[in-house]
């Protein structure tokens, strides 16, 4: 009899630490500010004013890379007339938190839309962006009544940090990559904030999780939305001439802009050293990208602000979260095989909407005939303009494309 109770006290409590544990893990997200030390900025800061430029071999253009003169007016703006206490202050206009998920720290807003039963849904951003892209589009897609929409079209919207970017914490000595993010955020959605059907969207890694998330978590995700698409192979026997075509396109583009990718997926610990507690080098990492990527005719300036260029750097340098953005890359292959497509030779069935810039990645944009056998594609719209940063480059066309998706992919009343 007495070992028979030791056995059962031993059970209760294993029950006890077991249900303590669940609890601790998914249900106690905590209010999240933003608040970056001042220390921390006068020292980046004082690494840009200090930092000596090459100028050997110095192009004033970019047709070498990262523009010198363009360098030295972004110093010159960033030292001189950059607030980011304004940014900050614009960072926590919105409901944010963390959560512990799996040893993770994610965090997220978390806003709720207007109307009788908004879709939630989760936008993941990606490299080398982060949540702040998504700032402008907060409003338009929670509250539509306010920009001339129907309130009962509003979604609820989750944007979180992908673990290793921004304020969202890597777990100790754990590669991540596309799959391991998909299932965080499913667990982010349905067990910490009890959403048990919701949305994705994603662009660049945002659309390899979002496309995940649909592929792993099919029974809760309503709709996909994605504006780049992780597309599957296909043999070239197979192909149209228009798909011939763009994969040719496509194949020059890599090898023209890919360096970058490769050296962050191979030798992800050489490209940190290089950036770690560079700021001037994050600076020309990122810029030379977002002035490859976004819409305009040579002043990137004219795709996105100056101001909103020093954030995009700013939020990398004062989170020191340059080097675990370019190893979450290794993980993409790591986790999917060198994939990109979340189920190689099987369709994801989870309806697939497709907003298709024209100024985004070339190698990402298949036509649709390529991917309508490796996805159920309901929604597919080729927008006038913009590029790879879509909600930042074009909100408008943004908010409403997601918007129009969702009408037809939402929880039911």
């Amino acid at each position: 009899m007495k070992k028979t109770r030791i056995l059962f006290s031993c059970i209760l409590l294993l029950l006890c630490v077991g249900v303590k544990g669940q609890n601790t893990t998914y249900d106690k997200p905590e209010p999240f500010k933003i608040k970056i030390a001042q220390d921390k900025l006068e020292r980046v800061l004082t690494q840009f004013k200090n930092a000596k430029f090459p100028d050997k071999l110095a192009s004033g253009g970019w047709e070498l890379g990262t523009s010198t003169n363009f360098m030295k007016t972004f110093r010159n703006y960033l030292l001189n007339d950059y607030d980011w206490r304004d940014t900050e202050a614009a960072l926590n206009a919105f409901p944010q938190y963390r959560v512990d998920i799996d040893g993770y720290k994610v965090h997220y807003y978390h806003v709720k839309g207007e109307g009788k039963n908004p879709t939630p849904v989760i936008i993941t951003h990606g490299w080398p962006g982060s949540v702040f892209e998504f700032l402008s589009v907060i409003e338009p897609l929670t509250k539509p009544s306010k920009f001339g929409g129907n309130p009962e079209d509003a979604l609820t919207v989750v944007i979180p940090s992908v673990p290793g970017f921004g304020w969202s914490e890597l777990a100790e000595n754990k590669v991540i990559g596309p799959k391991t993010t998909a299932d965080i955020w499913q667990k982010l959605m349905t067990k910490v904030l009890g959403y048990q059907e919701f949305g994705a969207q994603g662009g660049d890694i945002g659309s390899l999780i979002s496309s995940q998330i649909a592929a792993r978590h099919s029974s809760n995700v309503l709709g996909v939305h994605m504006n780049i698409i992780p597309w599957d192979w296909k043999a070239e026997k197979d192909r149209t001439t228009e798909e011939q075509a763009w994969f040719e396109n496509g194949q020059s583009f890599q090898k023209a802009q890919f360096d970058y990718f490769f050296m962050q997926l191979q030798e992800p610990t050489t490209v940190a050293f290089a950036l770690h507690d560079n700021p001037v080098g994050i600076a020309s990492w990122i810029l030379d990208k977002v002035y490859t990527w976004t819409h305009h005719n040579g002043d990137v300036t004219k795709a996105i602000s100056m101001n909103d260029l020093a954030t995009f750097v700013m939020i990398y340098a004062l989170t020191d979260t340059i080097d675990s953005s370019v190893w979450w890359y290794n993980g993409i292959f790591t986790e999917n095989g060198g994939m990109f497509h979340p189920t190689p030779g099987r369709k994801v069935d989870v309806p697939t909407g497709f907003a298709n810039f024209p100024k985004d990645l070339k190698n990402a944009m298949p036509p649709r005939t390529w991917v309508e056998n490796q996805y159920n594609i309901v929604h597919w719209t080729v927008m006038p303009r913009g590029g790879h940063f879509a909600a930042f480059e074009e909100p408008e066309l943004f908010a409403k494309d997601v918007l129009d998706f969702f009408k037809k992919n939402q929880v039911k009343d």
